[in-house]
């Protein structure tokens, strides 16, 4: 409010020096009575005009130089210059050298024209010193109509344009580091890439490694100071754009002299960087992760910003941070992942999900004991899909956790229908994520899902990885130790390819192992992978763990397997994944399988596929590599 009050203040204050100044100037061209009021009330308006904020300036355009008549006290306050030195002058020596403004043109132009005009300049005290004027000039005329004077109101505005350039400047600039805040550098990047007929730009990205780590081991205060840091030594190279694009992210830009320059600059960029931080308290090492692009004149900074951004993608994931360059290929990845997500929630909405089931197979006779039951999701477009071309995104954005929920309770829907009728009862597995034990109860959805569903504890078996094993919290142990508790078996899967520990037999209360596949196939060729299928076998039996092998494709795998002792396996020796509805009547019609003696005379050494297991192998259709082009 008290601001408001000022600026009217002003306001009025100007309105009454410019009714005097035109009194003043009247009476200098002789356009008044010569009388002793008349001069008491010239007197009173020379006080007052002294008084005003603002400088008033009278000059007379009769004259040929319009020289000054009159100013007041502000004028030579703010001007330096008294007005002994001032009156009989033009003023145009207020501008000094600066001539080539281009308010000066619209000045001269509204004098020529007798019209008003109000210009916001530079001018120079008579010390040397600039400073902005705000300048309001206007014409006095005569009784004829014709223009006498121009009386003027000059404004020093020097604090408020350094005031409103630092606002520009501090929105253009981050607060920490100096260089250009993220917006800017896009708008310079954007200027740099039109300044040219034909240049090439390099724009880097650059990530610090860990940097979290270095806040809460060192303190925020000298992450705020490793930041500054590193801003300074990219400035150091030489004609680069340099801004802060995140937290810990910055980007350079740069006009590459030749083809070749490329890799120089990436080397002066590395060389810049490596050096230690000596900080306060501390020297520290750090890591960096590089993406780069080289973009041409007339391309869009945003475009490779992006393409940068990617490139640093790929860099955080390589295993020594490597510095990578942009590649197409990689950017295909990334939108085909980004619109994979986008879908995949819509998948979850829609339902868009089903199961099929593999048998196992006692490999001794043959007769099927249970499936593993696979998730599958029937895109609207691209048809059915396998769980590799979605499950690691599913992980990724959490969906799992959603998508798992529905295949326990699916699964264990289906064991209530299938072993309604069965004096042996089957067992159905399904494939559990870590983010399933570590972001919610697990427990308690299974004992809920049994409710529901009213299926037995011991027709479930939830398939671990290893990777979901490493967790030895006992958190964790007495989540495994309570689904043993109730029944529900535990199965490690894939065992032999990720973390692979003898220990996990002891230390988890596991029911059974599942011999990854790429065991299997080379059997007959190794005779390290039959002592490690034969330990694993042994192993088993002694702790009273079930023993599964995965992918058995030939009765003779399947002979080799049975001769070592292997009770169970399943693969397409015995069947592919197959629907629920083919699944139930091959259980209902063929509880046992052939195999070995069982099998038709002459019959081949691979079990032919079947009707069903081809219509089931016709209907999927893995997504090609350019189905998810954006």
């Amino acid at each position: 409010m008290q601001s408001l009050i000022q600026i009217a203040a002003v306001c009025i204050s100007t309105v009454i020096a410019v009714m005097m100044l035109v009194q003043l100037a009247r009476r200098r061209s002789g356009m008044t009575a010569v009388g002793r009021t008349q001069n008491e009330v010239h007197s009173i308006n020379t006080q007052m005009l002294d008084l005003a904020m603002d400088g008033a300036i009278v000059a007379d355009i009769r004259q040929v130089d319009m020289p000054v008549t009159y100013v007041n006290r502000a004028f030579q306050e703010i001007s330096g210059y008294t007005a002994a030195e001032v009156i009989g002058k033009n003023l145009r020596y207020l501008q000094g050298n600066d001539r080539q403004q281009p308010e000066i043109g619209k000045v001269r132009e509204a004098i020529k024209n007798r019209a008003s005009v109000s210009v916001t300049m530079r001018n120079y005290r008579k010390d040397g010193r600039m400073f902005w004027t705000e300048l309001r000039l206007a014409p006095v005329f005569d009784s004829l109509g014709t223009a006498t004077h121009y009386i003027g109101v000059m404004r020093d505005v020097t604090d408020l344009k350094e005031a409103a350039s630092k606002l520009e400047h501090a929105a253009d600039q981050d607060p920490l580091s100096l260089v250009m805040n993220r917006s800017s550098f896009r708008d310079r990047l954007d200027a740099l890439l039109q300044a040219y007929e034909e240049a090439h730009i390099l724009v880097a990205t650059v990530d610090i490694a860990r940097f979290h780590e270095i806040n809460v081991s060192h303190g925020y205060e000298l992450g705020d100071a490793l930041l500054v840091q590193l801003a300074e030594r990219l400035r150091l190279l030489p004609d680069t754009l340099v801004g802060r694009l995140g937290a810990n992210e910055f980007g350079v830009a740069v006009r590459l002299a030749n083809s070749g320059a490329t890799e120089t600059f990436i080397a002066e960029l590395s060389a810049v960087l490596a050096p230690k931080f000596v900080l306060p308290g501390t020297t520290i090492d750090v890591g960096y992760s590089i993406g780069f692009t080289v973009g041409e004149t007339g391309d869009e900074a945003l475009v490779l910003l992006r393409q940068a951004g990617v490139a640093l993608h790929e860099s955080r994931a390589s295993r020594l941070r490597e510095v990578r360059r942009f590649e197409s290929k990689t950017d295909l990845e990334i939108r085909k992942r980004v619109r994979l997500k986008s879908e995949l929630f819509q998948a979850v909405a829609n339902k868009e999900f089903i199961l099929h089931y593999q048998p196992k197979v006692e490999l001794a006779t043959g007769m099927i004991v249970g499936a593993e039951a696979l998730v599958r999701w029937r895109h609207p477009v691209y048809g059915l899909q396998l769980p590799g071309q979605f499950i690691s995104v599913a992980e990724d954005t959490g969906l799992i956790i959603d998508i798992g929920a529905w295949v326990l309770r699916t699964a264990a829907a289906f064991a209530v229908e299938v072993n309604r009728d069965r004096g042996l009862a089957l067992t159905f597995s399904v494939n559990v994520s870590q983010l399933q034990f570590t972001q919610r109860d697990m427990v308690q959805l299974v004992r809920t899902v049994l409710d529901e569903t009213g299926a037995e504890a011991s027709w479930l078996m939830l398939e671990l990885t290893e990777s979901l094993l490493v967790d030895h919290s006992p958190e964790m142990i007495a989540s495994f130790r309570e689904l043993r508790g109730m029944g529900v078996g535990l199965s490690i899967d894939d065992f032999g390819t990720g973390y692979s520990s003898l220990q996990y037999l002891e230390n988890f209360p596991l029911s059974e192992i599942k011999i990854d596949r790429s065991f299997t196939k080379d059997l007959h060729q190794s005779d390290f992978f039959r002592l490690i299928v034969d330990a694993v076998v042994k192993f088993g039996k002694e702790l009273k763990v079930d023993v599964t092998a995965e992918g058995i494709e030939t009765e003779s795998e399947r002979e080799l397997l049975n001769e070592m002792g292997c009770p169970y396996g399943q693969g397409y020796l015995f069947g592919r994944p197959i629907e629920r509805d083919e699944f139930v009547r091959l259980v209902t019609h063929h509880s046992v399988l052939p195999v070995g003696g069982n099998r038709r005379p002459g019959g081949a050494d691979r079990l032919p596929m079947g009707a069903v297991g081809t219509a089931v192998a016709n209907r999927i259709h893995l997504v090609p590599a350019t189905a998810l082009t954006v």
